[in-house]
């Protein structure tokens, strides 16, 4: 059905607006000849396009309704579809987050520690329980995955090294230095690089705990001793700056050797 709604509204409105102003202007002149016949003439008029086309204005009427009412459904529909994204990104978001939660823990958890060793010795490694007392720095923590590489400290110089230990002892700082280097000693010795450390554990593993140390190396305790200490504070290889007497330079590789000569030696089984 051709949709001629528009026409016929035009034409009804133009017959409604000559009746009404028909209407008004007889009823300004009402002694003007034919006025009643005007009117009503005018009125016919509306009732004749009403009889001829009201039933195909009604029939249009319902098909522009039909028209809306499709239209809504598929605006209600298109609605649904919008919503369901909405909560698939919604849900895809939660996800998100969740994920990136588990990947945070997995991390945090391969940056622990599962558990904590130490060395007795080169080839003798404990495992650390609640309650030991094992010093710190004979702490060596085991992680689940390797870990980034360590940062490398800057080469220290005699002017860091004043630094360093003007507002500590100096026997105090060089012993947890002696210490600290130990400790990275023996970590070396279960990862030998060196051929002449891989040589030394060779000759370890084939006579069990004997002290057999290769040529270079001397048997010290994993504690300095006092009389280690006392070699190092007594020795004369601390020379203090002839203008400023606080200040002072630390000669190490000297001590050190006076703190190896003042170590036990240990005993022999030669006569």
């Amino acid at each position: 059905m051709n949709n001629k709604l528009p026409e016929w509204r035009k034409t009804l409105n133009k017959s409604v607006e000559n009746y009404q102003s028909m209407r008004a202007w007889y009823e300004e002149n009402p002694d003007t000849p034919s006025a009643d016949q005007d009117v009503d003439a005018a009125a016919g008029e509306i009732e004749k396009l009403i009889r001829q086309h009201g039933v195909l204005i009604v029939l249009n009427l319902l098909d522009e309704i039909d028209e809306l009412q499709e239209l809504r459904h598929s605006c209600l529909a298109l609605r649904g579809e919008i919503e369901d994204v909405q909560a698939q990104l919604y849900e895809a978001e939660n996800r998100n987050n969740a994920d990136d939660e588990e990947l945070q823990e997995r991390r945090k958890a391969d940056s622990d520690p599962v558990g904590e060793f130490y060395e007795d010795g080169p080839l003798n490694w404990y495992q650390i329980s609640d309650g030991d007392r094992v010093p710190a720095h004979r702490r060596i923590p085991l992680y689940r995955h390797a870990q980034p590489v360590p940062v490398v400290p800057e080469e220290i110089t005699d002017e860091s090294t004043e630094q360093r230990l003007m507002g500590r002892r100096w026997a105090h700082s060089f012993c947890a230095g002696w210490n600290a280097c130990r400790s990275a000693m023996f970590r070396d010795l279960s990862q030998p690089v060196d051929p002449q450390i891989s040589e030394y554990e060779k000759i370890m593993l084939q006579a069990g705990n004997s002290p057999v140390i290769p040529d270079g190396y001397v048997l010290v305790p994993v504690e300095p001793t006092d009389e280690m200490i006392v070699a190092a504070m007594d020795s004369d290889d601390v020379t203090y700056n002839e203008s400023d007497d606080t200040v002072f330079y630390v000669h190490h590789r000297e001590i050190y050797k006076a703190m190896l000569a003042a170590a036990p030696q240990p005993e022999t089984n030669n006569k």
